[in-house]
């Protein structure tokens, strides 16, 4: 049922997903109508931030259930039970602890997010690609561009690259820590 959007289909202790305009947002189906997920409000998340029960209308926001369990998990009731012992937890970090995170820590045991690695990589390479054009550039640019555009643009393209780089470390690393 990976991939699946019916609604109808779906069970207690199922992952769901919806998707927002820049990412997806995740909770554990409780069976009875209600999701529980990681929820704050926008631009809020760090002061907001709460693993919290909602009504599945509320956490869909208008958008698509979409089930999205992954291939090794535990008994439903276990991660229902996961979900619930979750509630109000305030340890919100959009990086490491994420609603994507909890979702996988009640079906699996292992808090990890395929989003936050997919855009850490892509942070590393644009970072790292910026950094080699910034150099590229640097070594035929005029005086008057050099002096204007470089300073700036290659330690923020270094940072990029290291900041990136690290993040997906880091969520390799504790994935890892917990397998």
């Amino acid at each position: 049922r990976v991939g699946s959007t019916e609604e109808e289909s779906m069970a207690v202790g199922d992952h769901l997903r919806v998707e927002r305009r820049l990412y997806w947002h995740h909770g554990i189906d409780m069976g009875d109508g209600t999701v529980i997920h990681a929820s704050g409000e926008p631009g809020r998340m760090k002061l907001d931030a709460e693993v919290r029960r909602s009504p599945i209308a509320d956490f869909l926001r208008g958008g698509v259930a979409v089930v999205a369990n992954a291939a090794e998990r535990l008994p439903a009731a276990d991660i229902a039970a996961r979900a619930l012992e979750g509630l109000g937890g305030r340890d919100y970090s959009l990086l490491f602890n994420n609603c994507e995170h909890f979702a996988r820590w009640c079906e699996n045991g292992r808090r990890s997010s395929r989003q936050v690695d997919t855009y850490a990589l892509i942070s590393a390479a644009v970072g790292i690609g910026a950094r080699v054009a910034i150099d590229a550039a640097g070594r035929r640019a005029t005086i008057a561009l050099a002096a204007r555009f470089l300073p700036f643009a290659a330690p923020i393209s270094t940072t990029l690259a290291i900041a990136g780089a690290a993040v997906a470390l880091r969520s390799r690393l504790a994935r890892a820590d917990r397998d």
